[in-house]
């Protein structure tokens, strides 16, 4: 019986379970790529950390390189060869130094010993045939084989010429052995090692330096006494022929005159030289006879002090064995006493070596202020900037303010080339350090550092400080200056004290110093607080002082009030404008010394605090000053003014009409000149309104000239020790200051007109016409 197979499905073969296989088959061969690449990875990595390891090893050599120059040297025998080495170049070094100077010399030496020998020759062979009969000396020749004795003159000339041939030559001789002899300390020693070579050189070095070193000495004395010898011979034979004649040759004669003249001077600059190397320890010119002179008088120096210690020790002990009557030491004293006696006769010889001694001028090395102008004249002149790199370190302010004498020039020349464009950064930031440093350090000795500084080294300092440092470092700096002691507590204020204390920093009284700059700074600083609409702060600035100190402090500047300091006044005037006006007008009139106001500052404060013109105020001081000391500048503006005010407040109210007569008068006048005759500018309307005002004074009586006032009154101290004036308020002594008001109801009784004041007024009228 046949069965037909049936086909069963497989439960697997479904398309979810072949994806699913084939997922499985891809993840295989991605961990097999995986495995792959990670192998790779691994070999890699194994690279990277060969590659860190030797950069690693690198890395330390070269941190190892770095640190060098900044860790402690290894300990090395002294035997060891490397420093051995080091000894070695530098005694060849030294010893190459000094071969080559002295060698320098006798090549000199040489040159001038072989033109020297051959002009010598010219005169040695006619001399030499004036010793025999044929020449001149003996005129009648004799058959005799033998000559005869020649004349003393000839034989003086030849020998002399003879005795300098000689000389040159043995100079020549020894110049030549002491350049060979001397070409051997240069040689390198032989030896197995440095060790060696350093030490045979040393010891050849000690057996022929001292002998090379006299000989060049001596070839120079040799030169020169070969040379005179020459010149004494020359002068001699020239002496000769000159009274050879019947009569005495007038030309030659005067040319040997003039041979003795140059000789002599030629000897003098010599001794000269010798006697400023002998009292100058410093002296370029030294030789060795100066020296021979000064080594004689350190032993003769030393041998009388010796003695003298002797003597003194011996003496008293022979006076002690005479009290105890031992009579033998009377011989010994004699014999002191005469020994004394003895050197007292041969004072002529030690005594010229003592005066040496005693007035020899030796170098001051140990003056620091020698050492700093050294220092920045170095500096200034350098032109390596390696060396600048080497000499930075010991740069000081501090140190040439205390003892460079305070001179600009040299500092400022130094300060340019350290801060030139060749330096490094490392130069130019070490210069602002030391500038940084400086500041702290006057800070902190003020009152020993300071001293009577320059303007110039002012600026110098106050235009290099950087911009970390405030205003009152400027203030510090410009302290130091002649005159200016007293800003030196305001350095110390706070910020905007100092400020306002600066402002009024001319309202001392007394010379002042130069001390523009600061005050031009601070009043900068206000204007632009006000400029930038500040006022505020300009208010808690100023606050620190009084407005009246403050106008004093511009009535008494030196300089011309610009556009900020109107624009200050008029922000002071506008809180208290009437006070400020009374205290302004009894300051004036209370100053007895009148040389600390400044007449053109003067005038600009009253332009400004008499516009608008006040009606209650008495500002005739004001006027009777610039009348005194008026200012061309300020003139026409301060007429104008000055007339508005006069016609506002009226002359009646004036007390003292001294003043304003002669303003009006100097108004009036066309011909109103200053000492340089310069014409004083005043508006037609000014003048035509100072005649009629003229008019109206001499109608009023005379009034008798107020007393002499002092300077400072104690009403006037009491109000200037209240309370400080705010710059908006009121003053609390406004109803003290208003009864100087002059009006129509005032309390002070004007005198009733009588013929005496009248003929008072006429005369008064007379001797200002005349004026």
């Amino acid at each position: 019986m046949t069965y037909d197979h049936v086909h069963t499905p497989d439960p697997f073969d479904t398309p979810l379970f072949n994806r699913l296989v084939g997922l499985i088959e891809e993840q295989n061969n991605a961990v097999k790529e995986q495995k792959k690449v990670m192998a790779e990875q691994y070999q890699e990595m194994k690279d990277i950390k060969k590659t860190l390891k030797f950069h690693g090893e690198q890395f330390d050599v070269l941190t190892r390189d770095a640190l060098k120059n900044d860790q402690p040297y290894d300990q090395k025998s002294l035997e060891d060869e490397s420093t051995c080495t080091a000894l070695f170049e530098m005694a060849m070094a030294k010893t190459k130094e000094e071969v080559d100077e002295w060698i320098k010399r006798m090549d000199v030496s040489l040159f001038f010993i072989a033109l020297f020998s051959a002009v010598l020759s010219a005169f040695i062979v006619p001399a030499t045939q004036n010793l025999f009969p044929d020449s001149n000396n003996y005129p009648e020749n004799t058959s005799d084989s033998s000559s005869p004795v020649p004349a003393t003159s000839a034989q003086n000339i030849c020998v002399v010429y003879y005795l300098a041939m000689i000389l040159a030559l043995l100079n020549a001789v020894l110049s030549v052995l002491g350049r060979q002899w001397m070409s051997r300390l240069t040689l390198k020693p032989s030896g197995a090692t440095y060790r060696e070579r350093l030490l045979r050189h040393l010891d050849r070095e000690k057996l022929a330096k001292w002998w090379l070193k006299y000989l060049v000495e001596g070839l120079h004395m040799l030169l020169l006494w070969s040379i005179g010898l020459f010149m004494t011979g020359l002068l001699y034979q020239l002496r000769i022929i000159a009274t050879s004649f019947d009569g005495e040759a007038p030309r030659l004669m005067a040319t040997w005159r003039l041979g003795v003249t140059i000789s002599s001077v030629m000897l003098l600059t010599i001794l000269a030289a010798t006697m400023h190397a002998l009292r100058y320890e410093a002296s370029p010119f030294g030789g060795p006879f100066s020296r021979l002179i000064l080594k004689l008088t350190e032993i003769i120096h030393y041998i009388l002090h010796t003695v003298l210690v002797e003597v003194k020790y011996l003496k008293v002990l022979m006076e002690r064995l005479i009290l105890l009557n031992l009579l033998a030491g009377r011989g010994i004293i004699e014999a002191i006493f005469f020994f004394i006696s003895c050197t007292g006769l041969f004072a002529p010889l030690w005594l010229p070596f003592f005066l040496i001694r005693r007035w020899r001028v030796k170098v001051d090395t140990e003056d620091p202020g020698k050492l700093i102008n050294a220092y920045m004249e170095l500096i200034a002149d350098a032109n390596d900037p390696r060396l600048l790199e080497r000499a930075i370190a010991s740069f000081s302010y501090a140190d040439w303010v205390k003892y460079g004498g305070g001179c600009v020039g040299k500092l400022g020349k130094a300060y340019t080339r350290l801060m030139a464009t060749d330096t490094s950064i490392r130069v130019q930031e070490t210069l602002s350090a030391r500038l940084s440093e400086f500041v702290i350090e006057c800070r902190e000795r003020s009152s020993t550092i300071g001293g009577n500084w320059s303007k110039k080294l002012i600026d110098f300092f106050s235009s290099r400080l950087p911009s970390s440092f405030d205003f009152p470092t400027q203030v510090l700096f410009t302290s130091f200056g002649e005159g200016n002691d007293d800003l030196r507590a305001l350095a110390s204020l706070p910020y905007e004290e100092c400020i306002a204390r600066v402002m009024c920093t001319f309202d001392t009284g007394g010379k002042l110093g130069d001390r523009t700059r600061i005050f031009d700074v601070a009043q900068e600083h206000c204007y632009q607080l006000l400029k930038t609409g500040k006022e505020r702060e300009l208010i808690r600035v100023l606050s620190n002082v009084k407005p009246l100190s403050l106008m004093r402090s511009y009535i008494q500047f030196p300089g011309n009030l610009s556009a900020a300091s109107e624009a200050l006044i008029n922000f002071v005037l506008r809180g208290s404008r009437t006070e400020i006006q009374r205290e302004v007008s009894r300051f004036v009139k209370n100053t007895s010394n009148r040389s600390i106001l400044n007449s053109r500052s003067l005038s600009s404060v009253f332009i400004m605090i008499a516009t608008p013109t006040p009606t209650d105020v008495d500002l005739s001081p004001l006027i009777d000053y610039v009348s005194r000391h008026h200012h061309r500048q300020t003139w026409r503006q301060f007429s104008d003014i000055a007339i508005g005010y006069l016609e506002a407040y009226g002359l009646s109210n004036i007390y003292d009409h001294t003043g304003v007569r002669r303003f009006l008068q100097q108004c009036v006048n066309t011909r109103f000149r200053d000492r340089s005759l310069n014409l004083y500018d005043t508006s037609d309307e000014t003048r035509f309104q100072a005649q009629v005002l003229l008019k109206e004074l001499d109608s009023l009586p005379i009034i008798p000239s107020p007393p002499p006032v002092a300077l400072r009154t104690s009403d006037q101290n009491a109000s200037d020790d209240g309370s400080t004036q705010s710059l908006t308020g009121t003053s609390s002594h406004q109803a003290k200051f208003g009864s100087l008001s002059k009006g129509p109801d005032s309390d002070i009784q004007l005198p009733e007109s009588s013929p005496q004041l009248e003929a008072a007024r006429s005369n008064m009228r007379k001797n200002e016409s005349d004026s």
